[in-house]
């Protein structure tokens, strides 16, 4: 059971939605009232250092608040029942397809890689709907 005390974080998520001009094109949702542990190290390469920064996002059913960049609410969609939609920026999903990327804080950039923070792509997402309904929650880990 999580109360908004313990998820004091806001986290940028975008979602790929495709290309155009060979640009990466991105619904981008605002989601508040999360828990985003980080971590941050670096491991030794033949050509120095290379970061290893990882992510732990916490996302609680009830609790989270999803909009858009301009404040209007968006409602969660199953990753399936997403790609279908003919409006994907109305709504969000998890996709563990390493496509999708969420950073910290409010972000207004319109492609992750161009945030000045670092970017998480999603590469594992998973929900646990155990105990009652206020335990139950999303994982979602980021490289």
């Amino acid at each position: 059971m999580a109360s908004k005390k313990m998820l004091p974080d806001t986290v940028t998520l975008y979602n790929y939605i495709g290309e155009s001009d060979m640009i990466a094109q991105y619904s981008i949702t605002v989601l508040t009232n999360v828990f985003c542990d980080t971590g941050y190290g670096a491991s030794a390469t033949q050509q120095g250092k290379a970061p290893q920064d990882t992510a732990r996002l916490f996302i609680f059913d009830g609790k989270v608040r999803a909009e858009s960049i301009g404040g209007a609410k968006k409602q969660f969609l199953p990753f399936d029942e997403w790609e279908k939609s003919n409006n994907k920026k109305d709504f969000w999903t998890l996709n563990e397809s390493e496509k999708d990327f969420f950073v910290e804080g409010i972000s207004e950039y319109p492609t992750p890689q161009e945030n000045h923070k670092t970017a998480y792509a999603i590469s594992k997402a998973h929900y646990y709907k155990k105990g009652t309904s206020r335990m139950w929650h999303w994982e979602i880990d980021g490289l």
